[in-house]
């Protein structure tokens, strides 16, 4: 018997927009390609003795999106000069998680809500460090992720699977996912016409896998400069226990 369980999300969506900049191999900080290189990475903080971290999002248009280990936090940012950084209030979900996880979302919102931080990018373009300093002089270092539409160059396709329990053995030796393509209309109900089950022959970049569970997922797909596809994992939309 299998018992089925609904896990529902409560979250603000993080969209990325992509942007035209091209890094290069080395970085001046606070030279003229500093504002673009802001935009072009997101930024994870991970306090000191922590497993948990906070991840920033500086957006082209001016949207700030800050994802924490319990909620979502958004607001907006510009630029006051070529060293400073000015953001708005910010609005966030309202799960309730543990004490420890809480205490970084309220650190980040401390840090980034209504704030003006004088800002600083060292590193190359492979490890790029973002230093942030408050008004009290305290200052966080952020290491950068270049972000998948600069990447890959271009917008992803959002598809969800349904993911099987059981792995398959594809390229050699490697263990890779038995999928289905699932689809939902508008309303977010399922489509009766349903994909067909296939081996996918590339993970699932930042998706764990669990033999004792079914889920389904909500997933980000790239295409290449070459034309492969690339999948990144965005959240767990439905799982059922699998219980004998």
């Amino acid at each position: 018997m299998s018992k089925k369980l609904r896990l529902f999300i409560a979250g603000l969506p993080v969209i990325f927009t992509a942007c035209q900049y091209t890094p290069s191999a080395t970085t001046t900080p606070n030279s003229p390609v500093v504002a673009s290189q802001l935009t072009s990475y997101s930024w994870q903080y991970q306090p000191p003795n922590q497993t948990d971290s906070v991840r920033v999002s500086f957006e082209p248009q001016g949207a700030l999106y800050i994802q924490t280990p319990c909620n979502n936090q958004s607001g907006a940012w510009k630029l006051q000069d070529s060293k400073q950084i000015t953001t708005t209030d910010l609005a966030s979900t309202m799960k309730a998680c543990s004490p420890e996880k809480m205490q970084l979302e309220r650190w980040s919102a401390q840090l980034l809500s209504k704030q003006q931080l004088q800002y600083q990018i060292s590193g190359n373009t492979e490890m790029p460090v973002l230093t942030l300093t408050n008004q009290q002089g305290q200052q966080y270092q952020f290491t950068g992720t270049l972000k998948p539409e600069v990447k890959y160059q271009g917008q992803a396709e959002t598809v969800f699977f349904e993911v099987a329990p059981q792995t398959e053995a594809c390229n050699g030796q490697q263990q890779c996912l038995r999928v289905k393509e699932i689809r939902y209309d508008t309303n977010g109900l399922k489509q009766p016409s349903q994909g067909q089950w296939h081996t996918l022959n590339q993970p699932i970049e930042g998706y764990q896998h669990d033999p004792k569970v079914s889920k389904i997922i909500r997933v980000k797909q790239y295409k290449t400069v070459q034309g492969n596809d690339v999948f990144l994992y965005d959240m767990t939309v439905e799982q059922r226990l699998i219980t004998p």
